[in-house]
């Protein structure tokens, strides 16, 4: 769903931006960016920044600091759930995306579907004015999300935008557009540098490929793949947004509700069982819960449902 090419949905928008700081940050930004924009992030999607400004009215630097939502808000936690497990000799992913002021984002809510020469090559979901992804399938090779990782702060999350650092939503898109196989896929995730912490899950077509991610901004925190998972005897691996070594917040206990439901499932469990158990039922499907996301590489579909 989306509001089409509307100007209202984007001006209502940046009023709830307001979360991240203050209505002067937002004048501070169109102030630096309007003029400075091409000096920021990545060249091309700086372009697209502007031709969106353009068409839909709203200032550049309110429009950039839309596209960088989630580092704005990037250490604040319970925000997402996602899992991987093994189905049939192939992965199942399914993602719960969960956001502030969510029943306004789930209205803004749009599933792209990119083509080349007529064929689909990846698909992602995203908000309308939003110009990066957090979901998506790379068809035939790959799915991946972004689960916000809670760490970090939020000068040093500037510091990195100002020096060049890629915005993590740019790079799942970067990494959807480019990267031809898993492994290439995964070496991008690895070795870019990011202006926040996160964790990459990603997907491939193969039972053996399947990754959680833990991102530093410059370099790997760990790696946890589905064979590890199953060295511990269990076909699944679920993230929220806390490192692994550490327990969940008492306030914001949603892991371990899951993998206790995922071990009750047992080793024939189905997409429509960790749909209907976990990803449908509290706490992971909570008041700020926008969308959930079902996908498959190899099945080459992203089903995604919108809950407000």
């Amino acid at each position: 769903r989306s509001h089409g090419t509307h100007r209202l949905p984007l001006r209502h928008c940046t009023l709830q931006i307001c979360f991240a700081g203050t209505t002067q940050f937002i004048q501070v930004a169109n102030w630096l960016l309007d003029p400075l924009i091409h000096y920021f992030g990545h060249s091309d999607y700086m372009l697209e920044v502007k031709a969106l400004a353009k068409l839909s009215g709203v200032k550049v630097g309110t429009i950039a600091v839309l596209q960088y939502m989630y580092e704005l808000n990037a250490n604040n936690g319970k925000m997402c759930t996602a899992v991987l497990a093994k189905h049939n000799n192939s992965i199942i992913h399914l993602r719960n995306l969960d956001y502030d002021f969510a029943e306004m984002l789930a209205g803004m809510s749009v599933q792209l579907n990119f083509k080349k020469n007529g064929k689909s090559v990846w698909t992602a979901v995203t908000q309308a004015g939003f110009l990066g992804a957090h979901t998506g399938i790379a068809f035939g090779r790959f799915a991946l999300n972004v689960n916000e990782r809670d760490k970090g702060s939020m000068l040093a999350n500037l510091w990195s935008f100002i020096t060049g650092k890629w915005g993590v939503s740019f790079l799942v898109r970067h990494v959807l557009e480019t990267a031809n196989t898993y492994n290439d896929a995964v070496e991008i995730l690895k070795k870019e540098q990011l202006i926040a912490p996160t964790y990459f899950i990603i997907s491939g077509i193969n039972a053996d490929e399947g990754l959680v991610i833990t991102r530093n901004r410059a370099n790997v925190h760990n790696i946890i793949s589905i064979q590890d998972a199953a060295n511990d005897n269990k076909s699944y691996i679920v993230q929220t947004n806390y490192d692994r070594e550490v327990p969940d917040p008492e306030d914001d206990y949603r892991r371990i509700p899951a993998e206790q439901k995922m071990t009750a499932l047992g080793d024939q469990l189905s997409e429509q069982q960790v749909m209907q158990t976990v990803m449908s039922q509290f706490p992971n499907l909570n008041v700020d819960t926008l969308l959930t996301s079902t996908m498959s590489a190899s099945k080459h579909y992203l089903n995604t449902t919108i809950w407000y």
